[in-house]
């Protein structure tokens, strides 16, 4: 569905795989000498696309849910990562819990 029929479909939008997003929650033991959530913030603000993977640059594994989930990213198929939120948990202070979000891109 196109939320703003007068403007042009974005890249995501327009990659036939319809909205296909996962998302990927955890926690971040340690937070303050874990490189992790650093890794994340630089995922994020790094481009979704180059020139080897320009439908997005990741790829997720998750061996309990592979027929869906699974993706290794390619010159026509990629996860592109939209959207990182970290949380501190306060009754467990050596606990950050994060959330990634990602769209499936490209064509199947």
């Amino acid at each position: 569905m196109q939320p703003n029929p007068n403007r042009a479909l974005s890249q995501i939008q327009d990659g036939k795989m319809g909205s296909v997003e996962v998302i990927v929650t955890g926690y971040i033991v340690d937070p303050s000498s874990s490189s992790i959530a650093i890794n994340l913030y630089n995922w994020q603000k790094d481009p979704a696309t180059n020139t080897d993977f320009p439908f997005g640059r990741f790829g997720i594994r998750l061996d309990d849910f592979p027929d869906i989930v699974n993706l290794t990213p390619s010159a026509v198929l990629g996860y592109i990562l939209y959207d990182v939120f970290i949380e501190r948990q306060e009754d467990f202070q050596r606990k950050a819990a994060f959330i990634c979000k990602f769209y499936k891109n490209g064509t199947p």
